[in-house]
């Protein structure tokens, strides 16, 4: 346990010591830093999140429209068959008629 807090304070350590002294940066600034590269990637994640509800939202749209139309030509197709049913009855029973018509 205690070698791990040593390896994190000498990261943390090293990280200032080379901010300091690569790119000159007091440890205020390098501190900034910091913080700034995890304000930028959180505005990122956010703007990531929100593109993504905006793909689910317009997938779950073409899905609400293509079952819509699949409904529709689904009644469609009942309704064709029940025509179809119903002219067949209509002429079966003409047939009858006329068969029983000449059969008196």
């Amino acid at each position: 346990m205690r070698a791990i807090v040593i390896l994190i304070v000498a990261a943390i350590l090293g990280f200032f010591g080379y901010q300091y002294a690569a790119n000159g940066k007091a440890p205020a600034e390098a501190f900034g830093t910091l913080t700034g590269a995890a304000t930028d990637m959180a505005g990122d994640a956010a703007d990531m999140a929100g593109d993504a509800v905006e793909g689910v939202a317009d997938v779950a749209a073409d899905a609400a429209e293509g079952a819509t139309d699949m409904a529709s030509d689904a009644v469609e197709g009942v309704a064709d068959a029940a025509a179809d049913v119903a002219e067949g009855a209509t002429d079966m029973a003409s047939d009858a008629v006329e068969g029983v018509a000449d059969a008196a």
